[in-house]
């Protein structure tokens, strides 16, 4: 049996971008293959019902009658195994929540990897949860794979796309 954690800061119910639908191909085809067990840590979306002026059934920060419900977040929720609140989403940039994401990630699976049974691979989905993946490298022996940056060339340009879903992989031994 192989566990695989899969981190990425967007995920199935909550996709905003490209990422968000390669992390959950990448899920859906890890958990296809035999004796593979994948577990995700994403964001979400923070929402404050108390500060909300207007989001579609939520009304002045009052909880809908039993049934219903407040915000888009309770109408989609998410399959992850962790799922961390985010006070910033729709953003891939610098100006994204990405320091808050990887200081809720590493709380959240610290406590989690305490009790339970650590990976043996840890895949990050881009540059958003690598301070996590090393976080748990260093925290116990664990491979990690990150994805290669592109480059911008005309021999990039002719490249298949195997050849751009290649991966750096860190070793736990270094």
């Amino acid at each position: 049996m192989v566990r695989i954690l899969l981190i990425t800061y967007e995920y199935d119910a909550f996709t905003f971008s490209g990422n968000g639908t390669y992390a959950q191909g990448l899920v859906r085809g890890l958990r296809q293959q035999p004796g593979v067990v994948v577990e995700v840590a994403c964001g979400s979306p923070f929402h404050d019902r108390s500060a909300c002026v207007g989001c579609e059934g939520c009304v002045g920060g009052q909880r809908p009658p039993d049934g219903e419900f407040a915000h888009e977040c309770e109408r989609r929720p998410s399959s992850a195994d962790v799922l961390v609140q985010l006070p910033r989403w729709c953003n891939l940039d610098g100006a994204s929540a990405y320091r808050r994401f990887n200081e809720l990630v590493i709380k959240a699976l610290d406590e989690r990897y305490k009790k339970k049974e650590q990976p043996d691979l840890v895949c990050c989905v881009d540059w958003h949860g690598l301070p996590a993946c090393l976080h748990l490298q260093r925290s116990f022996p664990v491979a990690i794979v990150y994805p290669r940056p592109g480059r911008k060339s005309k021999r990039a340009a002719a490249a298949t796309a195997a050849a751009a879903a290649a991966t750096w992989i860190f070793r736990a031994d270094g």
